[in-house]
């Protein structure tokens, strides 16, 4: 909560204990980014944004009046959202009781008159990093969103091809129906669909991605030159001593 003179920025969360703020935090070193503070690590159930401060009592007296009760939660997976750059783990599976609290929660800010702050639906998650503010600390990212990155990339319109055993492992999965033990080894799962550990290109696409990356080496290494010959130039430096400037910047 950010309190500011006349209002605070605001949300609901399920404040981890101890134990359990502890094995959330074993699960950030996985993921990059600015990892979240573990005294911080939280699930959230509603952001309210900036509201008055007049207004805490009343806020809090609403999550009171709530028939709470424990249940099982189990973190068990990876995500992250684009657009808010951040990673986070939450579960598969939302338990009926958190979606009993959630909607509970919902009804009370409604009939108080609050407005929520509506994010696209509620799916449980801790924060685990931010990764825009990574970009910006440490590669230099500008904070205006609108600003063109022009980040390279290199791309094929030629159609994915599976490999063969994904061929052979769909046909014999078909006639495993009829006999269970006909089903012949092959590569299965998310492997299959082309964004697994198997990824299949063609060569000539390879050849493509190589070549770009080798002109854009060379290109880098051709500035360099211009720009270590601009300044021995502009310093008065001797033919003998421009080149070792070169060879200094490995050119």
């Amino acid at each position: 909560m950010t309190i500011h003179p006349s209002t605070a920025r605001l949300f609901y969360a399920l404040w981890p204990d101890p134990a359990t703020r502890d094995a959330l935090a074993a699960l950030q070193p996985a993921v990059r980014g600015r990892l979240v503070p573990v005294a911080n690590l939280h699930l959230t159930l509603a952001f309210l944004g900036s509201q008055p401060r007049d207004s805490i009592s009343l806020l809090g007296a609403l999550m009171d009046k709530l028939p709470l009760q424990g249940f099982p939660l189990t973190i068990d997976r990876y995500g992250h959202f684009r657009k808010a750059r951040i990673a986070w783990a939450g579960p598969s599976a939302m338990p009926d009781t958190l979606l009993w609290i959630y909607n509970a929660l919902m009804n009370a800010l409604a009939q108080a008159g609050v407005n929520v702050k509506s994010t696209g639906g509620f799916r449980p998650h801790v924060t685990l990093a931010r990764v825009r503010k990574r970009l910006r600390a440490v590669h230099s990212f500008p904070g205006d969103r609108k600003h063109k990155f022009h980040i390279e990339a290199v791309w094929s319109s030629e159609p994915l091809r599976q490999p063969d055993l994904c061929e052979l492992d769909d046909a014999s999965a078909s006639s495993a129906d009829e006999d269970t033990d006909s089903k012949q080894p092959g590569i299965t799962g998310i492997n299959c669909a082309g964004y697994g550990s198997a990824v299949v290109v063609t060569a000539s696409f390879g050849f493509v991605a190589a070549g770009h990356v080798l002109r854009a080496l060379a290109d880098r290494a051709d500035r360099a030159q211009r720009a270590a010959t601009e300044v021995g130039t502009d310093v008065g430096v001797d033919g003998p001593a421009q080149d070792k400037l070169r060879e200094a910047s490995g050119t």
